[in-house]
């Protein structure tokens, strides 16, 4: 048993390592801009500039509230395209029996 906590415990350093080193350069940005960086799942990270939080709250103070998700308008919807344009200089030709 005391041979397999060795072995797991080896690897969860490892991978705890191999982490810091694939985002330091990212992470050093981060800290640097003063943004907070917070782990996510399977060694990702999510950086957030804090002057956001700030910005919600003063449009709070101003009377200027967002939106309620339930309050924004809908998106609408044209065809069966979804909303996306179709591509330039493409078009569809009928293919003709010789």
């Amino acid at each position: 048993m005391t041979e397999r906590n060795n072995v797991r415990a080896y690897f969860k350093a490892l991978f705890h390592d191999l982490d810091r080193a694939i985002w330091a350069r990212d992470d050093a940005f981060a800290r640097r801009a003063g943004w907070r960086i917070s782990r996510t799942r399977f060694g990702g990270r999510a950086y957030r500039d804090p002057r956001f939080d700030d910005l919600r709250i003063a449009r709070t103070r101003d009377g200027c509230r967002e939106p309620a998700p339930a309050e924004r308008a809908p998106k609408e919807r044209s065809g069966s395209g979804g909303g996306v344009p179709p591509m330039r200089g493409f078009h569809r030709r009928a293919r003709t029996s010789a």
